[in-house]
């Protein structure tokens, strides 16, 4: 979570999928032919629903193909910006990962002149605004950087539980690493969101729950942990817990904006990472 570590990460995303699949993906050409209104409106589905399920790279050219047909569709502008900008962190080329970076830019400033002023699209400008951060040594323990990396390709292709086992392991070899402990924590937050059943959904959020507390005992005073804890909990519907998550992220961090965002916002802020990463 845009996944990019603690803001600055703290929310921009770092090598999601593989390089050959990114680039086929990212400049192929996709041919525009009329569509009716009914296969139209299925694409469209089709194109949030996988971006929905993380699978970024799927989407992206069925994006690409809508954004053509529909210029002012602000949503899939932004969808697109994300998706596009969530991928490049794979590119292993500077050059061709500027230009991927680039296009998403440019999609998300599209989105906003259609008058587009979420928080997510906001924090896409800003982290997108920032040095390119993709080439940062996720831990200074090679063996779990090597797994913090294969976990964060598996999370790019909606591989919830691949990314999981790559954490726990970059955790294991890197015990005191806080990324590890935070993304596990967070793609359980993503498999409570994607869960139908109640229960499951429950569960899947306690076990985020449990993540998120080993990251804030590695390093308290980042916020992400404490928003991520809250923004799950809101999910399911437990606002004071939430609010207390969101009281301790601006006090680890007062001066960062984001832990703010999700105390104002309330319930709309519910998902304030899932697509940050």
């Amino acid at each position: 979570m845009l996944r990019i570590p603690p803001q600055a990460r703290k929310d921009s995303p770092l090598l999601f999928s593989s390089c050959l699949c990114v680039l086929l993906v990212l400049f192929s050409q996709v041919p525009t032919t009329a569509q009716t209104p009914s296969e139209a409106a299925a694409q469209r589905r089709q194109a949030l629903d996988l971006y929905e399920r993380n699978k970024f790279a799927d989407a992206i050219p069925i994006l690409e193909k809508l954004v053509v047909d529909h210029p002012d569709d602000s949503v899939l502008l932004e969808r697109l910006g994300w998706a596009t900008f969530v991928v490049s962190g794979s590119i292993k080329n500077p050059e061709v990962r500027k230009q991927a970076r680039d296009k998403a830019l440019g999609y998300l400033k599209r989105a906003q002149a259609l008058g587009d002023d979420s928080e997510l699209l906001k924090t896409g400008l800003n982290a997108l605004s920032q040095p390119d951060t993709t080439d940062a040594k996720l831990s200074s323990v090679p063996a779990a950087d090597a797994a913090l990396r294969e976990g964060e390709e598996a999370h790019s292709r909606g591989d919830l539980d691949g990314a999981i086992n790559g954490y726990k392991r970059a955790l294991e070899l890197d015990p005191k690493n806080y990324l590890a402990a935070l993304f596990t924590g967070d793609m359980y937050f993503k498999k409570a969101y994607l869960a139908t059943d109640e229960s499951v959904k429950r569960q899947m959020t306690a076990s985020a729950g449990e993540w998120f507390a080993k990251a804030i005992k590695i390093d308290p005073n980042i916020e992400t942990a404490h928003r991520y804890w809250g923004d799950a909990l809101m999910a399911v519907g437990d606002d004071e817990g939430a609010k207390e998550k969101f009281i301790e992220g601006i006090i680890a961090e007062p001066y960062n904006r984001t832990p703010y965002a999700g105390l104002s916002n309330g319930p709309k802020n519910s998902k304030s990472q899932w697509l940050i990463r």
